[in-house]
Parts: C-alpha cells; sequence; structure tokens
C-alpha cells in the first residue's frame, strides 16, 4: 500500500468519473428492432430487448431514446404476441388425454 502513489489514484478516479458520466447516444436505427450506439470510444450494435435488460445502459442514455428504444421494443413484442394469439384462436383445440389411475391394494 506504500507504494501507491496517491496522485495516480487521483487520476484513475478522475478518469473513471470521466467513463461513466459520458453519455452513450443513440446514432442510427436499424431494422427489426437494433440501434447501433455509440460511446465517446465505442460503437456497437444492440437490440432493443438487450438496451431494454441492461441497465447500466440506461444509465447513460439520454432519457428520449430510451423512450424511444422501450416503446419500439414493446410494440414489437406485442405485435408478436397478438400474432401467436391469431395462431391460437385460428387452431383447432387440443383434447389432452388423460392417463388411467388404478388403485393398487
Amino acid at each position: 500500500m506504500c507504494s501507491i502513489n496517491p496522485h495516480d489514484l487521483i487520476k484513475i478516479n478522475s478518469i473513471e468519473k470521466d467513463i461513466n458520466n459520458s453519455q452513450i447516444l443513440l446514432t442510427e436505427l436499424l431494422r427489426n428492432n437494433t440501434y447501433k450506439i455509440k460511446d465517446d470510444t465505442l460503437e456497437a450494435i444492440l437490440t432493443g430487448n438487450e438496451i431494454c435488460n441492461n441497465p447500466l445502459l440506461i444509465e447513460r442514455m439520454k432519457k428520449l431514446d430510451i423512450h424511444r428504444v422501450s416503446y419500439a421494443t414493446g410494440l414489437n413484442d406485442g405485435r408478436a404476441l397478438s400474432k401467436e394469439f391469431e395462431l391460437l384462436k385460428n387452431s383447432e383445440p387440443k383434447v389432452i388425454e388423460q392417463p388411467k389411475l388404478y388403485l393398487v391394494k
């Protein structure tokens, strides 16, 4: 512990604050609910579900971008669920045969 320079600790702390305070920008809206996001250092392509399920990304993104992504993701999930319900509604109900139980004495 004695060999650690306090100036290095201060520098590391300031760098980490800068990294944590930098905002992630939504740069492009791609097809199939995918988005290109950009930070000061990197750029990535993520799906709406990945963005909505990552609280670290949500903290660093603009609120308007978060609402845009979450709305589009919820809309797509709702449409997929509606299609599943429609398929179940149009299909014939399946009859499940109950197994016969026997009493063993």
